[in-house]
């Protein structure tokens, strides 16, 4: 067989990223393949942070400052088999995405931990702890995440940016060229905290280049204060449902849209609340 520069292979590699089964099979045919292609593979991880298995070798990598948020919950973390061998790469390390889906495999993991089939039937105060747990567990393994990729670009993110320990991280993840942040509404006792966050973190991003606050109740002086410091080089903004409901909020916006040339996709759409 011809041998080709790892740059070709990588070329090739990269255009199979979307074909999970066929990538997987490079890995498999030698080692000069599985070491190009293994960061490849784990770039993206997608649906496989849905399973709880994933989640659960997550959770035992752990250290003890974040194994910390959990402990007022009393949680039993998985148990690690004894002599188990080291991994030949650092997986973790190579994962560039951090999507809506490690949220939903958190919430899957808890209830097959623990043997919940439904959360309907708790009560309100047992579905209240239900949700802190869940918000702690997300903090651990997003800290452990952030800390451990090397080169991160797309960061998918809820109310759990409020936490001291992670926006810490968070500051320092000056790669991240598309982030998404969902559903922080009015009630939200967090929200202007997570509107200082997010400040920070655009002021101290350049790379920035996509945006997607969807469903993200802000008021005036919020809009003022993240727009103030977003970089004018996006080419995408998704403000879907945001209730950009006055005057002085859409002023905010179009000046900031005037002073942008690269915009590509811009979505301000159901900004008004349905009327009864």
């Amino acid at each position: 067989m011809i041998a080709l520069p790892p740059e070709s292979y990588s070329m090739i590699f990269h255009n199979l990223r979307q074909d999970y089964k066929s990538l997987l099979s490079c890995v498999r045919v030698n080692r000069h393949w599985c070491r190009i292609a293994i960061p490849i593979l784990w770039s993206e991880p997608g649906p496989h942070f849905r399973k709880p298995k994933f989640i659960g070798n997550l959770l035992l990598k752990l250290n003890a400052e974040e194994q910390a948020l959990l402990i007022p919950f009393k949680i039993t973390l998985p148990k690690q088999q004894k002599k188990k061998p080291t991994p030949l790469f650092d997986y973790i390390s190579y994962i560039t995405s951090i999507t809506e889906e490690f949220y939903e495999g958190v919430e899957k993991w808890l209830p097959y931990r623990y043997g919940l089939n439904k959360w309907q039937p708790l009560g309100i105060d047992e579905m209240s702890d239900l949700y802190e747990l869940v918000d702690a567990v997300k903090c651990s393994l997003l800290i452990k995440l952030l800390r451990s990729i090397k080169s991160l670009k797309c960061l998918y993110l809820d109310k759990v940016i409020c936490n001291q320990s992670l926006f810490e991280i968070l500051y320092e993840k000056t790669t991240v060229t598309s982030l998404c942040l969902l559903d922080l509404d009015e009630d939200f006792k967090y929200r202007t905290k997570a509107v200082d966050v997010l400040s920070r973190i655009f002021n101290m991003n350049p790379t920035l280049t996509s945006l997607n606050l969807k469903s993200v109740r802000l008021e005036a002086r919020e809009i003022k204060t993240l727009f103030k410091t977003l970089n004018k080089n996006l080419s995408f903004l998704c403000l879907y449902e945001t209730k950009i409901d006055t005057e002085e909020k859409w002023i905010t916006i179009a000046d900031y849209l005037c002073e942008n040339t690269t915009l590509t996709f811009l979505d301000l759409s159901y900004q008004k609340e349905e009327e009864n």
